[in-house]
């Protein structure tokens, strides 16, 4: 599939987070963003003190990015009849407005190019190229209307590779806003299908899946969409860590899920999507771990309890007391025996109809939408 406006990838964001981290030089991050003719970035990152800044070398990349659009309009008015080569030369320019991460200039020629071609591959191509400057500028409002826009052209009408194409970047986006549940469902649909090597690489893909899908799905779904999934197990020596917690967890296998929890998680410690939000995982999956467990047995003794789970008495006491004040757990704990119980849901017809209420209020809302 061949797609307009490649650039910019997220690759730029990966050496961001390096040169915040301090993990490359400085001249290192500087000689990419004058490769890559990203003046606004040059900007921004000199702002902020990541990267000093050299008046000369500004003004050259200024003059570089503006000769090659001042060519490219050369091209243009020379050829005033020819609406073929126009149409080529406007993406051309385009391309290197979105390069610069010039969110402006992008936006007004790329409305012109849509107008002129109502190409609905051309739309998406623009609005995933939106998306991208959205993530690097971390420009939320950008980003929420352009996935909102696309999702709205996929629905109205798009060609399968580019539907295909922003299940990923969708995907990404529901992971930046912590909905597990729906970038799961994404990243797992996407793997049969991935061609998004300008956000990231095949084998992040099946990493994403793994975390959403440790949180979100279902045992066995685990199973199904995880332990089984022929593209996860084509990269399983990148993925060995994931893949033996996903095993640990189906497998009830107690006595090690804990310790393959923490060790899953400092194996992504450097991811640039994962790294914020591995607290998040580490809570999340613990408490997956003690209700599948309490599941079993109802009721269990609280040195029982940590005995299987290979952990000291009192911190998992303290453990379940933060869960179940927080609502994460539904059991309760009796200080006199030292038992932990399974706290059984009661739904009566009030409570039913409220859901139903909600349910259908949601529904209208998106119609409406």
């Amino acid at each position: 599939m061949e797609n307009d406006f490649k650039k910019p990838t997220l690759e730029v964001l990966d050496l961001m987070s390096c040169i915040k981290s301090k993990k490359i030089k400085p001249d290192v991050f500087k000689e990419y963003i004058i490769k890559e003719g990203m003046l606004i970035l040059y900007e921004k990152m000199s702002e902020e003190d990541y990267i000093s800044f050299n008046k000369n070398e500004y003004n050259s990349l200024k003059e570089k990015n503006k000769k090659c659009i001042d060519d490219l309009k050369k091209e243009i008015e020379e050829n005033s009849e020819n609406e073929a080569l126009i149409l080529n030369k406007q993406k051309e320019m385009c391309e290197l407005y979105a390069q610069a991460l010039d969110v402006h200039n992008f936006d007004e020629l790329s409305r012109q190019i849509s107008s002129a071609n109502p190409s609905s591959s051309l739309k998406m191509d623009i609005l995933l190229c939106k998306i991208r400057i959205a993530l690097i500028l971390k420009d939320v409002k950008l980003l929420e209307n352009s996935v909102a826009l696309a999702r709205n052209l996929c629905e109205s009408g798009c060609d399968w590779d580019r539907r295909n194409k922003f299940k990923v970047y969708e995907g990404l986006y529901f992971l930046k806003k912590k909905d597990f549940k729906a970038a799961a469902r994404l990243f797992s649909e996407s793997l049969n299908t991935f061609e998004s090597p300008e956000l990231f690489s095949f084998d992040k893909l099946c990493l994403y899946t793994i975390f959403c899908g440790l949180i979100s799905f279902k045992r066995n779904e685990i199973y199904d969409k995880i332990l089984t999934s022929s593209n996860i197990l084509e990269e399983r020596e990148k993925l060995e860590l994931g893949i033996r917690l996903a095993d640990s967890f189906y497998l009830c296998d107690y006595s090690v899920l804990l310790t393959n929890i923490y060790r899953f998680v400092i194996s992504f410690n450097d991811d640039l999507h994962l790294k914020n939000i591995k607290n998040i995982f580490l809570r999340e999956m613990k408490v997956k771990a003690y209700k599948q467990l309490l599941s079993s047995y109802k009721t269990l003794s609280m040195q029982t309890m940590a005995n299987i789970l290979g952990m000291n008495v009192n911190y998992l006491e303290n453990d379940l007391i933060k869960f179940i004040s927080t609502d994460k757990l539904n059991c309760k704990i009796d200080r006199i025996s030292m038992t932990v119980s399974v706290v059984e849901e009661s739904y009566d017809e009030t409570s039913i109809m409220l859901e139903k209420g909600d349910e259908l209020l949601r529904m209208v809302r998106k119609n409406l939408k």
